[in-house]
């Protein structure tokens, strides 16, 4: 069961997000609910049922706009999840954030968005 979780996750045909905070050090702080957390190993584990929000080291906010399953790698250090928006739409905003309709990135222009077919990754550095 917990399997195919995570394989509806990453084995996603829509745009698959990793996001590498490795870079800026641990999390700071996360918004979630406990009822919505699902062990995959001690490192890791899948959130939903409330939109999470997540500050990272470097200040920066990752904050869902709807309830997206997401796992959290500890050891790893990245957040995975899968959305509709295809990667083209993956642009940094004036202000050097992304706004897309599922999550959004603000607090630092310093991160780095690669794309390679439909698996984006977003380093913060």
């Amino acid at each position: 069961m917990i399997r195919s979780r995570v394989d509806s996750i990453t084995g996603t045909k829509q745009a698959l997000v990793t996001i590498q905070y490795g870079a800026v050090g641990d999390k700071m702080g996360m918004r979630y609910t406990p009822f919505g957390v699902t062990a995959i190993t001690t490192e890791s584990a899948i959130y939903d049922l409330v939109p999470i929000a997540i500050r990272f080291g470097n200040r920066v906010l990752l904050q869902m706009k709807s309830v997206v399953p997401a796992i959290l790698d500890k050891r790893a250090k990245t957040q995975t999840f899968a959305v509709t928006t295809p990667p083209p739409g993956f642009t940094k905003t004036p202000d050097g954030g992304l706004d897309l309709s599922e999550f959004s990135v603000s607090g630092s222009p310093n991160y780095e968005v690669t794309v390679d077919g439909n698996h984006v990754t977003i380093v913060l550095k």
